[in-house]
C-alpha cells in the first residue's frame, strides 16, 4: 500500500502567518515601539540541499531585505523519493539604526524533493502576493528545469540565475535560458558593472576615444582553459559596443577595422584580487596599451619613447547581496544583457587564449 502523500495547504501556512503577527503585536517591545511588517514583492529562493542550505538562504536573506522587503518563500529540495511537500513560517526583523520600530519581513518554508516539487505551483500561486512584483532566484539553474519547480518559474515576473555557479556546465545552461522566464537576469552579467562603468566614464572623453580609432587587440586575462562567464561577458559586450562581430578565431571584424581579441590566462606571479574571474583588460593600439583593473589603486601614465600604458582603476566586484538587492528593484528588461548573449555563448564554447604578452 502507497504512503499517504502529504501537501501543506497555502491556506494553513497564511493562516499560521497571521497568528504570527497577531502574537508579534501582543510581545512587550512590538505593544510599545511599534511593528512594521513590510512587503513590496515576493522573492521566491530555490535551493537544493539540507538545512544548512536554508541556513545560508537565511543570511542571504538578512541582508537583501533591508532594502527591499518581501514575502520570501524558500524552497528547500531534499535528496531522495518521497513524495510529499512540508510547509513552515517565521519572520525575520530588524530594527533600522535610529529607530525604535522593528521592520519585519515573512519567511515561508516549503520543504520536499525532486519527486514532490510538482506540488510547488500551487501552493506558491496562493502564497504570492497579489498586485506585487514576484522573482524567483535560482543560483542552480539546472533545479528550473525540474518538473513543478520550472512551471513555478513562470509564476516570477523576473527569474534570477548565476552562471558562475555552473563553471563549464554554462555551454549546456546558457542555451536553454529563455526556457526559464520571460525575463531572465544573470547574477555573472550583473558582475561586470563595475568594468563596464569604468570604461564608459573613460571613454566618455573624445581624447580618450582615440585610441579606438587605432585598435589593435583586445584581451581579458582570466581563468585558463576556460573563461569565467564573467569574463566572456564582457568581452563580448566590448566587441559587440564597438561593432565587431567574430570572423574566426582571434579575428575580429567591422566594416572599416579589424581586431584580435580573445582571452590571456593570468600567470602565477600576477597579484590576485578577490578572486580570478577577471584580472584586467588591455585595449592594446600600436602605439598606447590601456589597462582597466582591479588590481589598481589609481590612474597611473607611463611614457616611453616609443608606446605608452595607462592603466586605470576598477572598483572590486560587489557582493552578490548588492546584487540581488538591484534585482528586487529592476523590473524593464536587460536589452544590452540579451543582445550580448550570443556572442558571451559562442566566446565561451570556443574560448582563444593569447600565448604571448603582446598579441600582434
Amino acid at each position: 500500500m502507497n504512503a499517504t502523500r502529504e501537501v501543506v495547504q497555502p491556506e494553513k501556512l497564511l493562516t499560521q502567518l497571521e497568528s504570527l503577527w497577531t502574537e508579534f503585536g501582543k510581545s512587550g517591545d512590538s505593544a510599545e515601539n511599534g511593528l512594521l511588517r513590510a512587503c513590496s514583492l515576493t522573492w521566491i529562493t530555490v535551493v537544493e540541499g539540507d538545512d544548512a542550505s536554508v541556513t545560508e538562504v537565511d543570511a542571504m536573506l538578512a541582508d537583501v531585505m533591508r532594502m527591499n522587503p518581501a514575502r520570501a518563500i524558500v524552497v528547500l529540495l531534499r535528496q531522495g523519493d518521497e513524495r510529499g511537500l512540508k510547509g513552515s513560517v517565521s519572520a525575520q526583523c530588524w530594527r533600522p539604526f535610529g529607530s525604535k520600530q522593528q521592520v519585519c519581513i515573512e519567511r515561508v518554508l516549503l520543504d520536499t524533493t525532486r519527486a514532490g516539487a510538482c506540488d510547488l505551483p500551487a501552493v506558491i500561486r496562493a502564497l504570492i502576493v497579489a498586485d506585487l512584483p514576484t522573482v524567483m532566484f535560482c543560483r542552480n539553474a539546472h533545479l528550473l528545469t525540474v518538473p513543478g519547480v520550472k512551471e513555478a518559474s513562470g509564476l516570477a515576473d523576473r527569474v534570477v540565475v548565476d552562471m558562475a555557479w555552473h563553471g563549464a556546465e554554462c555551454r549546456d545552461v546558457w542555451p536553454r535560458m529563455p526556457e526559464f522566464g520571460s525575463l531572465v537576469s544573470d547574477l555573472a552579467w550583473d558582475r561586470i558593472r563595475g568594468y563596464r562603468g569604468a570604461m564608459a566614464q573613460y571613454f566618455d572623453t573624445p581624447a580618450n576615444r582615440e585610441l579606438l580609432k587605432d585598435l589593435r587587440a583586445v584581451r581579458v586575462a582570466t581563468r585558463p582553459e576556460r573563461p569565467a562567464p564573467e569574463a566572456a561577458y564582457l568581452l563580448a559586450w566590448i566587441l559587440g559596443s564597438l561593432g565587431y562581430q567574430r570572423a574566426n578565431g582571434f579575428e575580429w571584424r567591422k566594416a572599416d577595422a579589424t581586431v584580435r581579441a580573445g582571452f590571456r590566462a593570468m600567470r602565477g606571479d600576477e597579484p590576485n584580487p578577490a578572486d580570478s574571474r577577471i584580472h584586467l583588460v588591455d585595449f592594446i593600439g600600436a602605439r598606447e596599451t590601456l589597462r582597466f583593473t582591479v588590481a589598481a589603486r589609481e590612474l597611473s601614465i607611463a611614457e616611453t619613447e616609443d608606446a605608452s600604458e595607462i592603466v586605470v582603476p576598477v572598483p572590486a566586484f560587489e557582493p552578490d547581496t548588492a546584487l540581488l538587492s538591484d534585482e528586487m528593484m529592476v523590473e524593464r528588461r536587460r536589452r544590452t544583457f540579451e543582445q550580448h548573449l550570443g556572442a558571451t555563448i559562442r566566446l565561451f564554447e570556443e574560448p582563444v587564449y593569447f600565448a604571448d604578452e603582446q598579441p600582434h
